[in-house]
């Protein structure tokens, strides 16, 4: 085996430039010899001789390194991502020319391509934030290397906290191992419910990862059949509508006619009370169409910051009930919400209200935990036994219920991206679990 180290191209300039001079050299040195020269004087002439060939042959050998190495740091920079640096081109011609325009060139385009590749990068990433399905992406040791906001959000942290974390540690160790799609019910730190697991597969570096989905069908469901009683209630109220106004009208031309005429005390009576039930089975009915009307036509909110603490004990219902009301927050300090103001008072009112007719006392807390706020109401009542109807548009369990107030508050929590949850809380009653994003 050779172990012989090979020759840098500058140091063979400099040898080859030596040899291109040396016969020059020996007859410049054969020809001084002859001349009729004292000693000092040939000695002196032939030392000139010799270092202006060594000097011209160095300097050729400094010019070429130090043309290589402007070009070799040119390069590393490319490489290192570094598109500013840009060396002093002294020739405007020749084959050294063109190549170092050659190597700017190339170090524009990468620049272009760069700003366009980080352009595009942050508008696949401002379009994954916005997505509502929970997405995971994993290395070959099953490690997230990239997650979204909809991820940390179904985990109960920040999704920048997931990158690093194995699947095993998130308890997602099942979800790789599927081979098809499936619908489960499950429960993640974020929330319980109804799920869309999907697996699929990306490349990094050549070599197949894996990409996980997870997308909670309880929205998609919910909005569906929003969408489904919308159109209900709008038939609805357009054949009632046209219904109620002759009903009306009619029961108030009657009355005209028996308050004008004189019949029996008796007759008078019974007809003037049918009229009666008629308006007032119209008057009822049309009242009952406009609540249900706010379910179709529920304003986007409007959000602003204000403090919680505040917020709790300017509610009315606070002022009306301060007996059947504990307040027990688990912060001390005064945690701030964003959220629309008026929407949010009227869907804490609705559970109050709901909680203190099933049972006071009610205790009211909330908090923050894993950059999520929440809020807590439980009641002393008999607790739920029936839940899957909840949420259900026209179903009460109350005598005089109109079957709309859950439902509007489903709709203002999902309409700031929370969550509301109803069960039975272990020591008896009911809780409702409120839990929105952090500011």
């Amino acid at each position: 085996m050779n172990s012989k180290k090979p020759t840098n191209f500058p140091v063979k300039i400099f040898r080859f430039s030596l040899a291109a001079a040396l016969p020059s050299y020996i007859f410049s040195m054969i020809v001084l010899w002859q001349f009729d020269y004292s000693n000092y004087a040939k000695f002196l002439l032939a030392s000139l001789l010799t270092l202006s060939v060594f000097g011209f042959s160095w300097a050729i050998k400094q010019q070429l390194g130090f043309q290589f190495q402007t070009l070799s740091n040119l390069v590393e920079a490319i490489r290192n991502g570094d598109f500013t640096l840009r060396g002093n081109q002294r020739e405007t011609e020749g084959p050294l020319a063109d190549l170092t325009q050659q190597i700017f060139l190339l170090s524009e385009t990468l620049s272009d391509e760069r700003i366009t590749t980080e352009e595009a990068y942050r508008l696949l990433n401002k379009a994954i934030a916005q997505i509502d399905v929970a997405i995971f992406a994993f290395d070959a040791e099953e490690k997230v290397k990239l997650a979204n906001p909809a991820a940390g959000r179904l985990m109960g942290k920040d999704y920048k906290e997931l990158v690093g974390k194995t699947a095993t540690q998130m308890e997602l160790g099942d979800c790789l191992a599927l081979e098809h799609p499936e619908l489960v019910e499950r429960a993640f730190p974020g929330g319980k419910g109804r799920w869309k697991i999907r697996l699929d597969n990306y490349r990094d570096s050549g070599m197949q990862r894996k990409l996980l989905f997870i997308t909670d069908l309880k929205a998609v469901l919910r909005e569906e059949e929003l969408k489904a009683w919308k159109n209900l209630i709008r038939v609805i109220s357009h054949e009632v509508n046209n219904s109620l106004y002759p009903i009306s009208s009619i029961s108030q031309s009657l009355r005209k006619l028996v308050d004008q005429n004189p019949l029996s005390k008796d007759w008078k009576d019974d007809v003037g009370e049918g009229l009666t039930v008629i308006g007032e089975r119209a008057s009822n009915l049309t009242d009952f169409i406009k609540r249900y009307t706010k379910v179709a036509h529920l304003p986007e909110p409007n959000k602003q910051l204000f403090s919680i603490r505040s917020f709790i004990a300017s509610i009315g219902i606070m002022q009306e009930n301060p007996s059947y009301i504990h307040i027990n927050p688990q912060n001390e300090e005064n945690l701030e919400l964003f959220a629309d103001k008026a929407m949010f008072e009227q869907l804490l009112i609705n559970l109050l209200k709901n909680a203190i007719e099933a049972g006071p006392p009610v205790t009211l807390s909330w908090g923050e935990k894993n950059r999520s706020q929440w809020f807590s109401i439980i009641d002393s009542g008999p607790g739920i036994s029936e839940q899957a109807n909840l949420f259900v548009p026209f179903y009460s369990t109350k005598p005089e219920g109109s079957g709309i107030g859950l439902v509007l508050c489903q709709q203002i929590i999902d309409k700031h991206l929370g969550s509301l949850d109803i069960s039975n809380h272990p020591e008896g009653g009911c809780q409702v679990m409120i839990t929105l994003p952090s500011v």
